[in-house]
């Protein structure tokens, strides 16, 4: 049984990751971005390009409609995005997507890695459908709205658009220099993202949080967050737990952003 393209049961799979928000399309369907362990024909064994990476994912998105009787939904796939192991040695995981200023025309954004390859930039990587997430273009680094290049830990972002203002912001571990695959983790950081000109608006991005003197060493992490939004207030809430190797803070931390 292939419950989705690309998928066996008993020989590989793909996961749906909470952390990443779900989007209703301007056609009405149900996007749900997902990430797939690919399998290796040739080889008869999961794909792994570079074993000293651990894992390579494809990226796609998952599309449901509704029955005519509202009592489920059915669901289609259009086709999975590949990225060259030489430009992100894990693939692209955990996509996050968000519709664009066209009917139908969206942005995926995925984590990248240079795990194994530290001479290479560890970028997010951003692709575009102009077909509701059935098929995308080649992945690009994603950069500033003027083009320039910023790096991007090994850890998840997400894309979010607001149901007040409208406008549609960027969140993840944003880092001047080329990070160590999934080190560091912080700082955390917001900016919104120019939906003509697809990129992080370089004026707006602030920092959420970052590493403080009390928190030791470079392990720290402000990652693995979700996020809430009200449907009256033009406000994002980011929800983590700030952690150290394998300590974690015994509550949560919650940051309420006021968004323009």
């Amino acid at each position: 049984m292939n419950p989705i393209e690309g998928v066996e049961i008993g020989r590989n799979g793909y996961n749906v990751d909470a952390t990443r928000p779900i989007v209703r399309a301007s056609n009405g369907e149900i996007m749900i971005p997902i990430g797939l362990h690919p399998w290796d024909k040739e080889n008869q064994k999961i794909y792994l390009p570079n074993a000293g990476a651990y894992m390579f994912q494809d990226a796609g998105v998952l599309i449901g409609k509704w029955l005519p009787d509202g009592s489920g939904m059915e669901f289609e796939f259009g086709e999975w995005l590949r990225i060259d192991h030489n430009k992100s040695t894990r693939g692209l995981s955990e996509p996050t997507i968000v519709e664009l200023n066209t009917n139908g025309h969206f942005a995926m954004v995925s984590r990248g890695s240079n795990l194994a390859r530290l001479e290479l930039p560890c970028y997010a990587w951003v692709s575009f459908s102009d077909d509701y997430c059935r098929t995308w273009s080649e992945p690009e680094p994603l950069t500033y709205s003027s083009g320039e290049n910023f790096f991007v830990t090994t850890a998840h972002s997400t894309l979010i658009k607001s149901r007040v203002n409208g406008k549609a912001y960027w969140i993840g571990n944003l880092q001047h220099e080329n990070p160590r695959a999934s080190i560091p983790r912080y700082p955390l950081a917001i900016g919104e993202i120019d939906l003509d000109n697809f990129g992080v608006i370089k004026e707006t991005v602030i920092e959420i949080d970052t590493r403080q003197p009390e928190d030791g060493g470079e392990n720290m992490q402000l990652s693995n967050f979700s996020i809430l939004e009200s449907d009256k207030r033009a406000e994002i809430i980011v929800v983590l737990t700030r952690r150290e190797g394998s300590d974690s803070a015994s509550k949560k931390s919650w940051y309420r952003i006021k968004l323009d």
